[in-house]
């Protein structure tokens, strides 16, 4: 009763209160935004403990729309149920970071991460002020700047923008760099990451990549073009395009109807693969999927049952993750304030 107080039209959306499945999806929805919140927009929902009514984008408030008071209003009745918050323990914890006398780490590694969030990075900021801390991250491209290439649709539409606005372009209009169109198209979100960790560290060590002399397939073109951010097209490919292999399998798409028929497929690629090299090995293999809890089920189903030469293909599920591994033990849902916590005692642990 007293969410549909604050919530407008919450009524309308669960038939009255009759309807208890609408509203589970509703509070899964509104915990999922919640959470969103504590991670995204800590600022936010700490002036809304306050009861101010605003959001904060890069430190900057900003008065909360009037359709948007609702969800203030709901965030104070729950917080005052729940207590502590995510973003009260990052707040807590930068507070402890600065204070402690000395921190008993010597330095900090961080390392097989591919993105973070800003919520993280002040955190590891806070205590780049104490101790080294040294980040050694997979880096797509040979270039320190790939993260500033654009994918050509955003250039377009800037083009377009542009040339509405002043009527002609110049030269000085085309400051946008296109790069790789499978990187920029699809590693926005590592781009980000690296963005924002070279506003914090002002440069960033490019490290070694494996030198490819030659690409003999078409997966090796693609790694060629990738680290070199090199976007081929039909007018300059010229001699150096990859003659059609019949015989290259380095990349293959396969269209299934559902996850059952992709593990079954996946399950007959196997066979086949260990048929023609019979020093392949289970423990060779590493198959990796978006979302490993979508075809949980589905793989007990298929390689529990399925047997080749009599005997079941042995697998193993990295799947659990160390995030639902600490939740079931602490109440707290991310590793940084896990792994570093410090209490008023001044000891980490």
């Amino acid at each position: 009763k007293q969410l549909r107080s604050l919530i407008p039209g919450m009524d309308a959306y669960d038939n009255d209160g009759t309807d208890s499945l609408n509203r589970y999806k509703f509070a899964e929805s509104i915990a999922d935004l919640f959470d969103q919140y504590t991670l995204y927009r800590p600022e936010t929902v700490l002036a809304w403990d306050n009861e101010s009514a605003v959001y904060v984008v890069n430190g900057v408030a900003h008065p909360l729309p009037e359709e948007a008071l609702w969800q203030m209003r709901v965030w104070l009745m729950l917080s005052q149920i729940q207590g502590n918050h995510r973003a009260l323990l990052r707040k807590d914890l930068l507070s402890r970071i600065a204070s402690v006398a000395s921190l008993p780490l010597s330095r900090l590694i961080v390392f097989g991460v591919s993105t973070l969030p800003q919520f993280h990075l002040d955190i590891l900021a806070a205590l780049a002020e104490r101790i080294p801390i040294h980040m050694f991250l997979l880096n797509p491209s040979e270039s320190t700047d790939w993260f500033n290439d654009v994918s050509d649709h955003i250039i377009h539409r800037v083009s377009e923008e542009l040339l509405y606005s002043k009527g002609s372009l110049n030269f000085e209009d085309h400051y946008l760099s296109p790069g790789n169109t499978i990187l920029t198209r699809n590693g926005r979100e590592g781009a980000d990451f690296f963005s924002l960790l070279l506003e914090r560290a002002g440069d960033l060590d490019p490290g070694t990549h494996a030198q490819m002399s030659a690409a003999h397939t078409v997966l090796e073109r693609l790694q060629l073009d990738i680290s070199g951010r090199i976007e081929r097209t039909k007018a300059d490919r010229g001699d150096d395009i990859l003659a059609y292999d019949p015989g290259d399998a380095s990349i293959r798409v396969a269209a299934c109807y559902g996850p059952s028929r992709e593990l079954e497929a996946l399950h007959d690629e196997l066979i086949a693969a260990f048929e023609s090299d019979p020093t392949l090995e289970p423990k060779d293999i590493l198959v990796m999927v978006p979302d490993i809890e979508q075809y949980a089920s589905y793989i007990k189903g298929v390689f529990d049952v399925r047997s080749y030469l009599d005997e079941r293909i042995p697998y193993g599920r990295d799947d659990l993750g160390l995030r639902q591994v600490l939740t079931r033990q602490r109440p707290v849902h991310h590793l940084p304030l896990i792994a570093v916590e410090v209490p008023q005692s001044g000891r980490v642990h």
